[in-house]
């Protein structure tokens, strides 16, 4: 009886260190990393808090078929 008394509160607590490892191992790149079918969008967000993403990032997404003037109106 003691055995599944124990049980929950023990699977509870490895489920929050779980959670709290998560959290720590992504805080460095928390809202700043997105992923688009595969493909890492890195966000860096200003000092107005506006985010932009890297040309680089959308040019791989979207290929090479975007010239400048379209990714300029996009």
């Amino acid at each position: 009886m003691f055995e599944v008394a124990l049980a929950r509160p023990l699977i509870d607590l490895a489920s929050a260190v779980r959670h709290e490892m998560r959290r720590a191992n992504w805080r460095d790149v928390q809202r700043r990393h997105f992923v688009f079918r595969g493909r890492a969008v890195h966000v860096v967000e200003d000092a107005d808090h506006q985010r932009w993403v890297r040309l680089a990032d959308v040019r791989a997404i979207v290929g090479f078929t975007a010239s400048d003037a379209a990714l300029k109106l996009t």
